[in-house]
């Protein structure tokens, strides 16, 4: 009955009272009222309300903790806006408007300093929570599911496909490219709200919203391994990768960025599903799966027990790293899949489905489970609408 009754609730009342609170300028009371409320409001909220609270949370000397989940449940929120312009506009808010700080914020450095720029400086991973890898991602989501065109025709000179054979990149060159062939990361800090990053172009001061053709030429572990793709990501994406080469975090980013915003197929084509359908069926997978697949016990039983090959689990981190939310189903953002990749994954979970050893494993029920989700899936991808 509770259950019912908080899915049938509209939190009115509590969004007007936060709404009232902004529209009087009194953004830090409404902070104050909105900690206190469901994630709901965060949806309710007006695309000029949702500016007032960055800028207002930017004006903060620091961050606390709880702060920080605040201002990436604003960001989250974005998504439910049906109007792609709207998104931009709070895109360009962060990172073109200039953040009113402080009196000790202005005291410790005078600069004028843009949104990103300030929350970024505040936004941590201290704690043990994720934070700032999660603003990192939840701003690709965010700008991903803005420029999707722009990162998917911005890559490659004059309409092409792939960079074309002997093509020489120059500083004038409107294509920022980086070549990262050399293991080991750099430190690429935020000066005058511009990452200072050596391309192929010459060493150029990007803005953290420019579009950067990204070459990875060497072995890494979050892409299938013989390709190297090139990918089109926001130089603040760049940036984070580059600066956490050796961290932990930086894997488990870099698979949702290149899942998430660009896998291209062996002709380098960009792959996205326009039916809202297979958003779901992916939400189910992931929760079915998730418990099995990403288990490091299964795995070792299964590949020597079964046979089965690391792509099989390295295909499955891809499809366990879409960020799906019911935000993305709502206004249907788009899904990035690969279908040869995926068609590996498939083949490889047939070949061992009706094997007795599994059903005793994980008990025939689960592999049901898993195999209608799988088989679902796949029906997405063979007949809906894929645009190229």
């Amino acid at each position: 009955m509770f259950d019912n009754y908080v899915n049938n609730y509209d939190f009115t009342k509590e969004y007007n009272n936060v709404s009232q609170l902004i529209s009087e300028n009194r953004e830090s009371e409404a902070i104050d009222e909105l900690y206190n409320y469901s994630y709901c409001i965060y949806e309710k909220l007006s695309i000029i309300e949702r500016k007032k609270l960055l800028s207002a949370f930017a004006g903060k000397t620091n961050l606390l903790e709880n702060y920080e989940d605040m201002v990436l449940n604003l960001i989250r929120s974005t998504y439910s806006s049906d109007d792609k312009g709207e998104i931009v506009k709070v895109l360009d808010h962060i990172f073109n408007e200039k953040a009113e700080r402080s009196f000790f914020g202005e005291l410790i450095d005078k600069r004028k300093r843009s949104l990103f720029d300030v929350l970024s400086t505040n936004i941590d991973n201290f704690n043990g929570k994720q934070n700032y890898a999660e603003w990192i991602k939840e701003l690709t989501n965010l700008f991903t599911a803005a420029y999707s065109e722009e990162l998917k025709t911005g890559k490659y000179p004059e309409s092409k496909t792939v960079f074309p054979s002997g093509f020489v990149i120059k500083n004038s060159t409107p294509y920022y490219f980086y070549n990262w062939s050399k293991i080991g990361g750099m430190n690429v800090q935020l000066k005058s709200d511009k990452y200072r990053i050596p391309l192929v172009n010459g060493v150029i001061d990007l803005n953290p919203n420019d579009i950067v053709n990204v070459g990875f030429n060497r072995k890494f572990t979050f892409i299938p391994e013989g390709t190297k793709p090139v990918i089109a990501i926001p130089a603040f994406c760049l940036a984070y990768l580059l600066n956490h080469e050796d961290d932990a975090i930086k894997e488990d980013i870099a698979k949702f960025i290149i899942t998430c915003t660009n896998i291209y197929g062996a002709g380098r084509k960009l792959i996205v599903t326009k039916g809202s359908k297979i958003i779901p069926s992916l939400l189910l997978l992931k929760d079915v799966a998730d418990p099995v697949f990403s288990n490091n016990d299964f795995q070792d039983w299964a590949k020597r027990e079964l046979g089965m090959s690391k792509d099989f689990f390295t295909y499955w981190d891809y499809i366990n790293a879409l960020e799906i939310t019911k935000a993305n189903v709502n206004t249907i953002v788009g899904v990035v899949t690969k279908q040869n990749w995926f068609g590996t994954f498939y083949t490889n979970w047939k070949a061992v489905q009706a094997n007795k050893a599994l059903n005793n494993k994980i008990s025939k029920t689960t592999v049901d489970e898993l195999n209608k989700a799988i088989e679902d899936v796949k029906n997405h991808l063979d007949s809906e609408n894929i645009i190229y």
